[in-house]
């Protein structure tokens, strides 16, 4: 079953390769449009594939699976660049730096190379910011029991900041963690008191 999707997964990123090229070189329309959309299903069905061969992957075939993830990384990059590459832009950018003196030409070009590697970066930033996003937040299997707890009390003769905020951060999933050293600290001190 493995080496079925395995050469699926050649099968697709060579389709995907292919439908990425053909974007790169497109100008802006509606041509484009219906390119860069083929790209993008066809980079997809190449991560469907991938997630197959993960699940079916043995402990023999991990490396493999690695290396079907990476290519499929550098797909998706290529995909991006080609995505937000402009062909107009450019076009117009290498008629004007033809006719510019050969030191203000390396000068846009050195810093070309800078704007698209730091596009790059924060591309991936937002890819990763991204996928963090994604990632469902479940509460630990205590939070339940220390939700259902009464709050303890504060020390006596003192009004605590913290027993004060318990109630108010308890309906809040971000603060689970905030809740959990608060109670911790509200117990510490009690116990401290008597």
């Amino acid at each position: 079953m493995f080496a079925s999707y395995e050469s699926e997964f050649t099968r697709v990123c060579m389709e995907a390769t292919e439908k990425v090229s053909a974007l790169e070189r497109l100008l802006p329309g509606l041509e484009r449009d219906a390119a860069r959309r083929e790209a993008e299903a066809a980079v997809e069905a190449a991560a469907e594939v991938v997630s197959q061969l993960e699940m079916e992957a043995g402990p023999d075939d991990k490396a493999r699976v690695r290396e079907c993830k990476s290519t499929l990384g550098q797909l998706r990059s290529k995909l991006s660049a080609a995505r937000s590459s402009n062909r107009v832009a450019e076009l117009q950018r290498e008629a004007l730096l033809q006719r510019a003196d050969e030191p203000q030409r390396l000068e846009a070009e050195q810093q070309h190379t800078r704007l698209l590697e730091t596009t790059s970066r924060m591309q991936r930033g937002t890819d990763k910011l991204r996928h963090a996003c994604q990632v469902r937040h479940c509460p630990p299997a205590g939070a339940t029991a220390l939700f259902d707890a009464p709050s303890p009390p504060p020390p006596p003769g003192t009004q605590s900041q913290q027993a004060l905020a318990l109630p108010e951060t308890r309906n809040t999933p971000g603060c689970l963690w905030l809740v959990a050293v608060e109670t911790e600290a509200v117990g510490a001190s009690i116990s401290t008191d008597h």
